[in-house]
């Protein structure tokens, strides 16, 4: 029964799946004075910054998963992740040029910025997806919901500023529903 958290935090995540409201992808807004980075750099940065977090965090093993060794792990998850949805949110009605902006010039494409998504989502929720019904304490499983719970937020932020992204996203993430649905949570899958 302590993974039921654990679960409603997945739950909670994937529910960025259904209520996203995309923009659309040619929306034009007023450009703001605000410094913005675009969605593949703001990915980009997150998933360097969690790489090895969530390989740290990854090898601990099941039976040693307590909280005074995955607190302060997840403590610098949680930081990245807030500062991925920080600058997430701040491409609020920005333009498609704004939010789609690559490093190396050209504007990234839906396929585009699904992939790199799909490598965010795998990474972290991949990784935690493992430790389900492992008995968790109630204090770990509540510190891994909380993770699950940002990546959530950014995965909702984000679906709603790239149109079309969910139709591109859901293909890449099929092992994640997979595994959702093993767990009895195929409801979210029939979206």
């Amino acid at each position: 029964m302590r993974s039921f958290t654990f679960i409603s935090a997945i739950a909670l995540t994937f529910a960025g799946f259904v209520s996203a409201a995309p923009v659309a992808a040619g929306a034009s807004v007023e450009t703001r004075n605000v410094v913005v980075e675009s969605v593949p750099v703001i990915v980009n940065k997150a998933t360097a910054a969690l790489q090895p977090l969530m390989d740290e965090l990854y090898a601990i093993p099941v039976g040693e998963f307590v909280l005074e060794k995955v607190s302060p792990i997840t403590g610098q998850i949680t930081d990245v992740l807030n500062v991925a949805l920080a600058s997430a949110n701040k491409l609020a009605d920005s333009p498609a040029d704004v939010v789609l902006a690559t490093a190396e010039g050209p504007l990234a494409t839906v396929g585009e910025v699904a992939g790199l998504v799909a490598t965010l989502l795998n990474l972290v929720l991949g990784g935690l997806l493992k430790f389900l019904g492992q008995g968790l304490e109630k204090d770990v499983a509540d510190v891994l919901c909380a993770v699950l719970t940002l990546v959530g937020h950014l995965l909702t932020v984000i679906l709603g500023l790239v149109g079309g992204l969910l139709g591109a996203l859901l293909p890449l993430v099929g092992g994640l529903l997979g595994s959702l649905s093993g767990l009895g949570l195929g409801n979210l899958i029939s979206l």
